[in-house]
């Protein structure tokens, strides 16, 4: 055995000493050289934030270097960390530390202090979905914690999205990522809001890129606003072409996406010759294509339900139609597929479309990736008009297009490549709700009633899913979302349309006391109860977001008010007419022969204004809610 001489001992002892000595300092002179601008409205810093990754092939390597000041309460959850990852993403070498607020070393975080635990969520069967988690409890503030692991991609079809700064109210002292990648496949990025990279090339015929940001200040969540993606740096990146699980594809276009994804389809829409009977049986008498679109959505409703398939290509591939035949289950992708099947067998063409929905969205139509896009639907042309059809519901109407879909890019896979396409805005004329009711008000201001809401496009999940559970729950539904004091539910019910047309109904008998509290010999009279105007909204003074409106609407209200015996009207509102670029508000009050007639108009526009608008905005929803909040003033005559 060699021994090593004292000296040469004593040194590494002494420089090791030294390195974690300056390491600790360095530490704490970071915690006193963050500028000011970085401290207002935040919670957190981030000290570092590096990310560098090294991909060799089909394979990466992801290193990631994080040291986070947290300043206070609000901030904690950025001193915890929650690593996913699947068997080919496996976590290496992570280990942390937890610094007060001199520097000074707390505690070290080792691998085994970090729990593993499942993600697997309730609807997924097929997936093996874990995470690395870890939570930092500290009784002072601030405090920091410093963390370094290491990712493997075994395969990957696109490589993590940098985003540095992924929340509201955290600043970036420094953050940086940077990526090495052979020439031979180079990685498509795209950046945003974020100064060029570096570019250097090596001569082993490699490329890297990188890009730095420093003294970044923390972003203020904010009503109505656009996405935080929109004021921060973040940059996309995809392989130009990969081979995953077997199968190969490239990202170079759309089309290129599109093929790639249809060449997962293939050979996978095999159904038995009972079911095609079947089929063929239940369309029989169907008269235009549209009626078949219908029977066979229907039939596929009742025959499967949802469930989560995430692994390995299959987080891509949809199983075949022969095993969502068989086990009466799928994912989006299979049971898009299936139905996409099913239409086949009766001369109807269907085509599988890759959609991103609630926050994801394919925005960037010059940037093939399959990070913008997390669902598949089904695209049917028709004659008349496009069919779109979700298929992992098992209560959808047929023909439903919900707010969250309409207007949505989406990339519909065909045998000759994909081809983005919009999903139309329905507009005001059926994303509408109807309103009708009759209001008998007694000598105490106490009122029995009858009102019939009747919704029409993307406003029919207003009534969903009462529309479809037991009484029971359809009673605390009701309750719930009209919390009208005093507010007693006699009777109800409900309706779905489905054929010659298609709307959700709700109807309700109700006896509602104190609708026109009783001063004196006047009875104060409320109006719209049940349908309110937006609440009024605070103005901003530094607004930094556009203002996003997400939804077309229009709310239309008619109401009969049958007055008191002995009681005349003193006082009412004036008629309204309240319009803007955000939708318009319209209003107006008739008396006759004892009945007091009010109708109500509120309409909002999908669309996206600058930030400048802002306060022009809450002026007009303030306005609305302001007239529509008046009451009328009844006395004995």
């Amino acid at each position: 055995m060699h021994r090593i001489p004292f000296q040469i001992f004593l040194f590494i002892n002494v420089l090791l000493l030294l390195l974690t000595v300056s390491f600790n300092t360095g530490i704490a002179n970071s915690l006193t050289q963050i500028p000011d601008s970085l401290l207002k409205g935040c919670d957190a810093v981030y000290l570092n934030r590096d990310r560098t990754i090294m991909v060799l092939g089909n394979k990466a390597v992801i290193t990631y270097h994080q040291v986070v000041k947290i300043l206070n309460n609000n901030g904690s959850s950025f001193g915890n960390l929650k690593l996913y990852y699947q068997s080919n993403t496996p976590i290496k070498g992570i280990k942390g530390t937890l610094y007060d607020a001199n520097g000074k070393k707390v505690r070290t975080l080792k691998e085994k202090d970090f729990s593993d635990v499942s993600m697997t969520s309730t609807s997924s069967l097929f997936d093996d979905y874990r995470a690395k988690v870890i939570e930092i409890h500290h009784p002072t503030y601030p405090y920091t914690v410093e963390y370094e692991y290491e990712q493997v991609y075994n395969e990957f079809i696109s490589l993590p999205i940098w985003l540095p700064i992924d929340d509201y109210r955290v600043g970036i002292l420094n953050a940086s990522i940077s990526v090495t990648f052979p020439d031979s496949n180079p990685i498509n990025y795209k950046y945003f809001n974020l100064p060029s990279p570096s570019i250097s090339k090596a001569e082993n015929g490699s490329t890297n890129i990188k890009w730095e940001i420093s003294n970044t200040k923390p972003i203020q969540s904010e009503y109505y606003s656009s996405s935080i993606y929109e004021y921060t740096p973040y940059v996309m990146f995809v392989p130009n072409c990969f081979s995953f699980h077997g199968s190969k594809g490239c990202f170079t276009s759309w089309e290129t996406y599109g093929l790639w994804s249809y060449s997962l389809l293939t050979g996978r829409n095999i159904i038995s010759d009972n079911l095609k009977n079947k089929l063929i049986a239940l369309t029989s008498s169907a008269k235009t294509d549209r009626e078949k679109v219908k029977i066979i959505y229907k039939y596929m409703q009742s025959q499967t339900r949802y469930v989560s398939i995430q692994l390995g290509l299959g987080g891509f591939q949809p199983f075949p139609a022969s095993d969502v035949e068989k086990f009466g289950y799928g994912d989006c992708k299979a049971l898009s597929n299936y139905t996409k099947a099913l239409l086949e067998e009766v001369g109807i063409k269907a085509f599988y479309t890759e959609i991103g929905i609630s926050r994801m969205s394919l925005t960037h139509k010059d940037f093939p990736s399959p990070s913008q896009t997390d669902h598949v639907i089904l695209m049917v042309p028709d004659k008349s008009d496009t069919i779109w059809l979700e298929c992992t519901s098992q209560r959808d109407p047929f023909g439903y297009l919900s707010h969250d879909h309409q207007g949505k890019n989406v990339l519909v896979v065909t045998e000759n490549g994909g081809i983005l396409r919009t999903i139309p805005n329905l507009g005001i004329a059926i994303n509408t709700q109807y309103r009708t009711g009759e209001f008998i008000i007694d000598s105490n201001g106490n009122a029995k009633g009858e009102l019939t809401t009747l919704c029409k496009g993307g406003e029919m999940e207003n009534l969903m899913p009462e529309i479809w559970v037991s009484k029971k729950e359809q009673l605390e539904i009701i309750n719930k979302k009209y919390r009208i004091p005093n507010f007693t539910i006699d009777n109800f019910s409900y309706f779905l349309e489905e054929d010659s047309a298609l709307f959700a109904s709700e109807k309700i008998n109700f006896t509602l006391n104190s609708i026109a509290p009783k001063t004196g010999k006047r009875l104060f009279l409320k109006l719209n109860v049940f349908n309110l105007a937006p609440s009024p909204t605070i103005k901003s003074k530094e607004r930094l977001s556009n203002l996003i409106l997400k939804q077309t609407y229009r709310h239309i209200d008619s109401i009969v008010y049958h007055l008191p015996r002995g009681y005349k009207v003193e006082a009412m509102p004036k008629d309204a007419n309240n319009t803007s670029p955000y939708g318009s508000f319209i209003a107006s009050y008739t008396i006759d022969q004892g009945k007091l007639i009010c109708r109500k108009e509120y309409t909002r526009y999908k669309n996206r204004f600058p930030a400048k608008d802002y306060n022009n905005f809450v002026d007009f929803i303030n306005a609305a809610s302001k007239l529509d909040n008046q009451a009328i003033v009844l006395v004995e005559e």
